[in-house]
């Protein structure tokens, strides 16, 4: 099994270098055909007879000039959208939180996503976690052209708000988020920083893989040669496990967090949301590779020792998209105060599906945090 999956992840980076290739090809100087037909991108049209053929190759010049403006135009940043939800509440969990009374006196759970911005990706953790925390969800919507920077102070407001309330405040970055949640832990600003961090298979290591290296060059390319590119992306995201939970949910077996009806009911109402979310269109993930996952690695990777609050790093073991298992053990020496969790086979989406009890994790780190003191 481990073979076979480290033979996926080489086939898919020979298709990347082949789609890579391809583009590179058609991207190059083309005489008289213009880049836009060239790749479809225009109708082909019959130059009239009586246009001599060098103002015909100036307009299909000027042609290509006003789409590349007008793409360039889509792709300008619009601002943040953006919104932070309880998610128990927003898709009506009927039996609510069963063991706290009071969420403002919960500690507040911030979950930060990865790049497909849903806040969703936790969906079979969120009732167990409603138990322990107050948990509130940073969702993008897909035209959102927030910076690495504007997305930490989205942040560092939620969590400055909460603090002025006198409320514990913990930060759980998924992927993409990790980084977020990294870059919030070495401020010197108490009132903006978290006081734990919960990091789940952190994309900090993106900018090492060779996804990472070949993506500056990845994101100029063209339609639809991008969408080629990327496509395995979304196989490499799962494991083998994953298909056995979804038969054993076929079949009416739960793990114990999801028992009861109205936590299953729950799941399939969120699932066809985050289904949905996870569709992003191509310049949208340019966006966020470029202007998220990137800026974010440069801004933590040489300064993990200035992690203030204690951390505990959940990653999977077989996670095909990044080094999970190897950047958690990276956090534990590098960190003065992290403790690692391994999800065994678990890939990078399948570190908090329903396998894993999340909140017995966090509430046995928070033990033995405790007892160490």
């Amino acid at each position: 099994t481990d073979w076979s999956l480290g033979e996926m992840a080489g086939l898919w980076r020979c298709w990347l270098v082949g789609v890579l290739a391809l583009g590179a090809a058609a991207m190059a100087p083309m005489p008289r055909r213009s880049f836009a037909r060239q790749l479809g991108m225009m109708p082909r049209q019959r130059p009239l007879a009586c246009v001599p053929a060098k103002r015909q190759h100036r307009l299909e010049i000027r042609r290509d000039q006003r789409l590349i403006r007008s793409l360039a135009l889509q792709a300008q940043g619009q601002g943040s959208a953006y919104e932070w939800f309880n998610p128990t509440e927003k898709f009506e969990l009927a039996e609510g939180p069963s063991h706290i009374d009071a969420p403002e006196s919960a500690p507040l759970l911030l979950y930060i996503p990865g790049v497909d911005g849903s806040g969703l990706t936790p969906v079979a953790q969120f009732a167990e976690l409603a138990s322990r925390f107050e948990v509130r969800c940073l969702s993008f919507d897909r035209s959102d052209r927030s910076t690495f920077g504007e997305i930490v102070e989205i942040a560092k407001t939620a969590i400055a708000e909460a603090k002025q309330k006198g409320r514990s405040v913990y930060v759980m970055g998924e992927s993409f988020g990790g980084i977020v949640g990294l870059f919030l832990g070495m401020q010197d600003q108490p009132e903006t920083t978290p006081d734990r961090l919960i990091l789940v298979n952190s994309a900090s290591s993106f900018d090492r893989t060779f996804l990472g290296k070949v993506s500056p060059n990845l994101v100029k390319l063209p339609e639809p040669f991008f969408s080629l590119a990327v496509f395995p992306v979304g196989l490499l995201i799962l494991d083998l496990d994953f298909f056995t939970y979804i038969a054993k949910a076929a079949n009416n077996e739960y793990p114990p967090i999801l028992q009861s009806k109205e936590r299953q009911d729950f799941v399939a109402r969120v699932y066809s949301k985050l289904l949905q979310a996870m569709f992003l269109k191509s310049e949208d993930l340019k966006w966020r590779v470029q202007n998220w996952v990137l800026p974010g690695c440069l801004e933590v990777n040489q300064r993990l020792k200035d992690v203030k609050v204690p951390v505990l790093a959940v990653a999977g073991t077989v996670d095909l998209l990044l080094p999970s298992e190897e950047e958690a053990k990276r956090f534990e020496n590098e960190i003065p105060k992290c403790h690692v969790e391994l999800i065994k086979g678990a890939g990078h989406a399948g570190a908090l599906d329903q396998r894993t009890d999340l909140t017995s994790i966090i509430e046995s780190w928070l033990t033995a945090d405790s007892t160490s003191l």
